[in-house]
């Protein structure tokens, strides 16, 4: 039984590495939303400095460090984000307040052990994965954030991470 996976697109190695790195560290976008269920985020984001603006006009602000690294990038990027890694919990929501979000719950999904909550944001379709506690209605109004170390970034053009 081997350790390692290989992730092919038609033909093409894209990313040699262990399960959890793939998850972790996806070297484009294409690994990304091919590793894990379910998959991930991607939202068109332009980056100004600190400033992340979404496709319908919310706003993030990045963390010093996340802005310093993409300031070569600068413009217009996509953000991947996992589903586990939205956070609808008020302790979350306290300490990343700067970057609360509102949006209104389309779809639940009970899974058992965790449910999965569909709605829009950012002008696309998102899923978070949250726990078996936290359940949510469709209709719901519900507050979130994004944990702004679990952000992926690629280049639009290439797909590459940065």
């Amino acid at each position: 039984m081997a350790d390692r996976i290989v992730i092919m697109k038609d033909g093409v190695i894209q990313q040699i590495g262990k399960p959890m790195e793939l998850y972790e560290h996806p070297q484009n976008k294409f690994v990304a939303g091919f590793i894990g269920s379910p998959q991930m985020n991607f939202y068109d984001v332009t980056v100004n400095g600190e400033e992340m603006t979404f496709a319908d006009g919310s706003k993030m602000t990045l963390p010093k460090a996340t802005a310093e690294r993409l300031s070569e990038h600068k413009g217009e990027l996509i953000l991947g984000i996992r589903g586990e890694d939205i956070k609808f919990d008020s302790q979350n929501i306290d300490v990343y307040k700067q970057n609360s979000q509102q949006a209104v719950i389309e779809n639940t999904e009970i899974m058992g052990n965790e449910n999965n909550l569909y709605f829009r944001f950012g002008g696309a379709q998102t899923v978070a994965r949250v726990s078996k506690y936290e359940v949510c209605r469709i209709g719901d109004q519900v507050e979130f954030v994004f944990m702004p170390h679990k952000m992926h970034f690629f280049d639009r053009e290439t797909e590459e991470a940065i």
